[in-house]
């Protein structure tokens, strides 16, 4: 019988238990047998990580499987492959990560061990790309680890990027400044300067836009103790108590970041009539603080964070280590201060160490660059200003446990990133109604591979133009794995922003950035292990429909929360610029091919456009 489990963490694993009837068998059998003729028969991802002998199935009253009954399996019941032992620096070193990463003894991780038999996927390959740069200092990539799955193969690519000097010792270079004033990044400037007249920072300017986090307190939660927490934290990371000043050098305005040591952190106690009124108040330059908290009748809280300063994964490590606070616990001791990591990025943009990465997005558009514009149908007489509020329609798609299994076997399997998966299914369905074969787009990227950036609090989330390939004689496997190598090409420019390949090269202003793509998985951002908050409930939402005004520039937005029980999909669009049935077409059957991918993946894109039509008539 083989059943599927879950780790501590979360991960999931299958384990099969097995009986041996010795009066029938007369050839020897153990686990590793076992496993073997199974790779012969199945697919990767339907293979055991577990083999476990049992005396007999245990069975309920009717006859069922008691899975209450099955021992827990032991590490011992792991089965890999044929031990061989380490034999470079570079191979030791990398099973010590493993070892680490997979709770597995030193000593029974060898060479020619796999990434995925192990248990890896592609969240934790993210903590080995982090592990390989704090010890090793070398700055590998997830289209490394998929491409050298076993531990022999990805230490040959870590020496022949040591070889080929391909390294960024960006941590290593970075220095401790500790100044007070600091240059604003690309990224920086991007969200602060976007609602400025004429690029001037004067009194009263509109600084860019908030990002707003609203959270229910528990009946029990103590209020007076969760604002002493929040005034430690604003003591605590240093840009929270930035001003943004503006400085006229050789004919140019540079903005920069002026840490007052002396701010007033802004607390406000808010009655329920009163939450529109705060939330919908835009960042203003009067001399208060970027960050804001509103109590609600003691009952909610109300984050607002100016965008400038930081980013969704430095909202939830406030809320991590607000908990922490809360709970009497000690944080580490920071590293690095933003300020420090600006400076660095600065002066690299200033010495050209960032010239292949431009030239990647110099090769990246072709000639006719303008027909990479999408065209999907617009409205009649769309407003053209993208500096109006945009009334931005979203609504909310969920795929349920039964159908993100499927999608997290079709990845482990075809060892490629569920974002691609997404990312391309979601462009061949606007292709089509494009009839375009090369959807431009812009992607969302958390820029914190670097173990330093893990656990510095600031801004450092980026937005890079994406091409995705939508080949109509190729299967829908191989368009994934095409847009794959997209991705992961996109992955390796991140120190750059679409300002900054921009600015370079005045074609990218000429495109206009029609859809966005963002991918997260919820670890840092739910509340579900909180002593403070509720749950959030995203289930609750589907179907749901709101409209609020934003400034965004984009037409369409497609954001996709991982959880370890479902995918959360929030697609929304201009409604002064597309018709609402237009878009909720494009996702609905979004979302049927996604819930489908097992049955249409060796199909070809016009196979399944045709499928589509007599589905959807």
């Amino acid at each position: 019988v083989v059943i599927d489990k879950e780790k501590e963490g979360g991960d999931k694993y299958l384990i099969c238990y097995y009986v041996i009837n010795n009066e029938i068998n007369d050839k020897e059998i153990n686990s590793k047998i076992i496993r073997n003729y199974l790779k012969k028969k199945l697919p990767t991802y339907m293979i055991p990580n577990y083999f476990k002998e049992i005396k007999e199935i245990p069975l309920s009253s009717n006859g069922k499987l008691d899975r209450r009954g099955l021992p827990e399996p032991s590490i011992e019941d792991l089965i890999k492959e044929e031990y061989v032992a380490p034999e470079t620096e570079v191979e030791k070193m990398l099973c010590k990560i493993y070892s680490e990463i997979f709770n597995i003894n030193i000593q029974e991780i060898g060479r020619m061990d796999d990434f995925y038999d192990l248990g890896g996927d592609s969240l934790n390959s993210i903590r080995v790309i982090s592990h390989i740069a704090k010890t090793m200092n070398v700055k590998v990539n997830m289209k490394d680890i998929l491409n050298n799955s076993k531990v022999f193969e990805l230490a040959n690519r870590i020496e022949e990027i040591r070889i080929t000097a391909e390294l960024n010792n960006s941590n290593s270079n970075i220095k401790k400044r500790n100044l007070k004033e600091y240059p604003l990044t690309t990224k920086q400037v991007g969200y602060m300067a976007n609602k400025l007249i004429d690029n001037k920072l004067t009194e009263n300017s509109i600084l860019g836009r908030d990002m707003t986090k609203f959270m229910k307190f528990k009946t029990n939660a103590d209020i007076d103790k969760v604002k002493q927490g929040i005034y430690e934290l604003f003591d605590r990371y240093e840009i929270l108590k930035t001003q943004f000043i503006s400085k006229e050098i050789g004919n140019k305005t540079k903005f920069y970041g002026k840490i007052v040591d002396d701010l007033k952190l802004s607390i406000s106690d808010l009655k329920m009539n009163e939450i529109n009124k705060f939330v919908e108040a835009p960042p203003i330059n009067d001399g208060s603080s970027l960050i804001k908290f509103g109590f609600v009748e003691d009952k909610y809280l109300i984050i607002k964070i100016n965008h400038a300063i930081a980013d969704g994964y430095s909202l939830g490590t406030l809320l991590n280590d607000l908990e922490k606070l809360y709970k009497g616990e000690k944080l580490d001791e920071i590293e690095y201060n933003f300020s420090d990591i600006a400076y660095d990025l600065n002066e690299k943009l200033e010495n050209g160490y960032f010239e292949e990465q431009y030239l990647y997005y110099k090769n990246l558009l072709p000639s006719d660059y303008k027909l990479l514009n999408v065209k999907l149908p617009l409205k009649n007489n769309y407003p053209k200003d993208k500096k109006r509020m945009a009334a931005i329609e979203g609504k909310t798609f969920i795929i349920h446990k039964n159908n993100k299994d499927i999608i997290d076997q079709y990845s482990k399997e075809n060892k490629i990133s569920k974002n691609a998966i997404f990312v391309s299914l979601y462009a061949m369905i606007v292709s089509l109604y494009s009839h375009q074969e090369n959807i431009f787009s812009r992607m969302i990227v958390a820029n914190r591979s670097e173990d330093y950036k893990q656990n510095t609090f600031g801004l450092f989330i980026t937005n890079l133009p994406l091409i995705l390939e939508i080949n109509k004689n190729k299967s829908i496997n191989e368009i994934i794995k095409i847009n794959m190598k997209n991705l992961l090409n996109l992955y390796k420019t991140q120190d750059l922003t679409y300002q900054d390949i921009s600015q370079r090269y005045d074609e990218y202003n000429h495109i206009e950035p029609r859809i966005l793509f963002k991918y997260q998985h919820q670890s840092m951002m739910n509340n579900e292990s909180s002593i403070i908050f509720e749950n959030d409930e995203a289930s609750e939402s589907e179907g749901i429909i709101k409209i609020l005004k934003s400034n965004y520039i984009y037409d369409i937005t497609v954001d996709i929360s991982e959880t370890n029980d479902e995918f959360l999909i929030q697609v929304g669009h201009d409604i002064d610029v597309y018709e609402s049935t237009l878009i909720n077409e494009i996702s609905t059957k979004f979302i049927h091919l996604l819930s489908n991918l097992s049955s249409i993946s060796n199909k070809n894109v016009n196979e399944v456009e045709n499928i589509l039509q007599s589905e959807f008539k």
